[in-house]
């Protein structure tokens, strides 16, 4: 599952600081003479300091242990982040708020040992100076942070411990409605760096109490890999490292718009990038194949190597020997 699902975006330095003035303040004690002063102003302290430093150590320990999260995760935050960079403003962060912490005690301790009024507010307002200034000083750490935050969140939950059926092949093959034939129950749209669309997400029953993932990459698996930028390749890079196969959907009757030369163009890419995986190649529309035999014979002759699966997404011919060829490719995961 998406490892950055409850991350906390963080205020910004403003909000913070007003937040824990309000707070420290609202915390006033009543009493007069000198030890009831003393005791106000160290709960103002107290209560204004802790605060700004549990916001901001809420926010680092929202986060995930970057180096123990699935390497598919780590690839999709390296499309969407400098991981570097995320590191330095969490340790930002960090190091804020134990500073924050270390003043107010100093602060506490000066406040204590006083028994001036006026020197009392002054040490106040120096702890409410000192706090902004660490504030600010992290300012562009707390900025990065929010600004990926909406990314980050939007990454799909997709389990890495299951295996995944990802499909592919070129726009208007019948990827979706294959998809959903293969699938238990609706498949739900979720989002993924660099596709539009997002990825169709569904599941496949295996039997014996086994479930797979079914995975449609609308705009991503669907084009020569050279036709790529290095981020969209850093999210194909991720759905490498999902255990599973991949399933790569052509049209030979090429009314999706596409010659039968490339499709095997991009079936070539991504049987070479995916090459560890289990590759099942789906011949569909073939309820229509009758009025393109020409065109059905030259895809034929292109598949020579490679197995093949002839299915009709249409009407639904061919889907049960599909099932049982993914059911036989996934007995071993």
């Amino acid at each position: 599952m998406n490892p950055f699902e409850k991350i906390l975006r963080p205020p910004e330095v403003e909000r913070i600081v007003d937040i824990s003035a309000r707070r420290g303040m609202r915390s006033s004690r009543g009493g007069v003479g000198l030890s009831s002063a003393r005791r106000r102003e160290i709960d103002r302290v107290r209560r204004m300091m802790d605060t700004s430093s549990a916001i901001l150590m809420s926010v680092v320990r929202s986060y995930p242990n970057l180096d123990s999260i699935d390497r598919f995760y780590l690839d999709l935050l390296d499309s969407l982040a400098d991981r570097n960079k995320l590191k330095h403003s969490l340790g930002a962060l960090s190091w804020a708020s134990t500073t924050i912490r270390k003043i107010k005690r100093e602060i506490i301790s000066s406040l204590r040992q006083t028994s001036d009024p006026v020197e009392m507010e002054r040490l106040r307002n120096m702890a409410i100076a000192r706090m902004n200034s660490i504030l600010r000083r992290i300012e562009p750490e707390i900025n990065y942070l929010r600004d990926i935050y909406s990314e980050l969140r939007k990454i799909p939950d997709i389990r890495t411990d299951i295996p995944c059926v990802i499909l592919s092949g070129m726009p208007n093959t019948g990827k979706s409605s294959i998809t959903q034939r293969i699938s238990t129950g609706k498949p739900e749209v979720a989002p993924y760096p660099f596709t539009t669309k997002g990825l169709l997400l569904g599941h496949m029953d295996l039997g014996n109490f086994r479930m797979a993932q079914v995975i449609d990459t609308p705009g991503l698996l669907d084009r020569p890999l050279n036709r790529r930028n290095k981020l969209e390749l850093q999210a194909i890079t991720a759905l490498k490292n999902l255990p599973g196969i991949i399933l790569f959907v052509l049209d030979p009757t090429e009314t999706c718009g596409y010659s039968v030369r490339e499709q095997m163009n991009v079936l070539r890419d991504i049987s070479k990038t995916f090459s560890e995986k289990g590759l099942i190649v789906v011949l569909n529309k073939k309820d229509i194949w009758i009025d393109f035999p020409d065109k059905v014979r030259e895809t034929l002759a292109f598949l020579s190597g490679y197995e093949y699966t002839e299915v009709s997404a249409l009407t639904g011919d061919g889907i049960d020997n599909l099932i049982e060829r993914i059911r036989n490719l996934l007995r071993s995961f």
